[in-house]
């Protein structure tokens, strides 16, 4: 998948940089797009907000459990094994964080590109998409044998970056047209990965591994206190209580994303068949929609 998501991103650039557009979008159409790349900046970023938050627990609870261990050997066998769990759970996180990322360059890349405001931050946005390129090539890299060449998105990015930076309002709206017409691949293959990693069987034992494994680790450390005549400080009945409501948070957060997800990926592919059409857009429906799942989604990542 992260091999199909560089193809993907390679010819974006590509396309992009030898198109040109004979069109010229409405302010109608400008405003839809503007709509949709705002109330996409937090639907975006959920996924891996789950991910960490999961892998926050597991620390946590494991040094509940740590404090159990009748032995400074055992105290010590246990944090070795916990820190070892930590870096597998970071590196969970960073497959969904190489998309999320991606994806979310590409929407401030579009929304700046979208603006009635001319400036260099625009260029920017395009220059920090090669960047990102070559990020997942690198990352590609390292887990197969097959070498992906790095430098050239990066060139392709201050190539982009440049003639944004140089567009008038007129070439601005052609180079938007062409810019998410080739995009359109982008979004699907980063939102159908993303989905398909917080849908997956291994994402449904995970979740339900922190939650069992916070109350029986929580216990035992409990049942320690218990034997050694102590009784533990209330701090740790707040962190127990905080832990619990992150990891009962995480589903709510999980579905909220994966709709969300799909939502945006939609609205726009149908941005993109209304360009080619030379239609007006209207996708009220689908804003709106959004905005409900992103409200959604923010009141639960605070949660998590």
């Amino acid at each position: 998948m992260v091999k199909k998501a560089v193809i993907f991103l390679f010819s974006f650039f590509l396309c992009v940089a030898i198109s040109q557009g004979c069109s010229v979008l409405s302010e109608s159409q400008i405003s839809s797009i503007e709509a949709l790349t705002i109330k996409s900046d937090t639907m975006v970023n959920a996924p891996s907000a789950i991910f960490h938050s999961l892998n926050h627990i597991r620390v946590q609870r494991g040094i509940f459990y740590t404090a159990s261990l009748g032995t400074p050997e055992n105290r010590i066998e246990e944090l070795d094994a916990l820190a070892k769990a930590k870096v597998e759970g970071e590196k969970r996180a960073a497959k969904a964080d190489t998309y999320v990322n991606v994806l979310s360059s590409y929407i401030r890349a579009v929304r700046s590109l979208a603006s009635d405001e001319r400036s260099e931050a625009i260029g920017r946005e395009f220059r920090g998409i090669g960047n990102n390129i070559d990020s997942v090539i690198i990352s590609y890299n390292i887990l197969v044998d097959e070498q992906l060449p790095v430098g050239i998105s990066k060139l392709s990015g201050k190539t982009l970056g440049y003639l944004a930076e140089n567009l008038t309002k007129g070439k601005q709206f052609e180079f938007l047209k062409e810019f998410m017409t080739v995009g359109d691949s982008l979004v699907a293959e980063c939102c159908d990965t993303l989905i398909s990693i917080l849908k997956n069987k291994k994402m449904d034992a995970l979740i339900q591994n922190e939650k069992e494994g916070l109350e029986n680790n929580f216990k035992a450390f409990l049942y320690e206190m218990e034997r050694l005549g102590q009784v533990p400080p209330v701090e740790y009945y707040n962190e127990y209580l905080i832990l619990r409501e992150k990891s009962l948070a995480i589903n709510e957060v999980r579905n909220a994303s994966v709709r969300a997800l799909r939502s945006f990926k939609n609205a726009h592919h149908k941005i993109v068949e209304k360009l080619s059409q030379k239609q007006e857009i209207d996708i009220t429906d689908d804003i709106l929609e959004l905005t409900k799942l992103t409200y959604d989604i923010c009141l639960a990542v605070k949660k998590i």
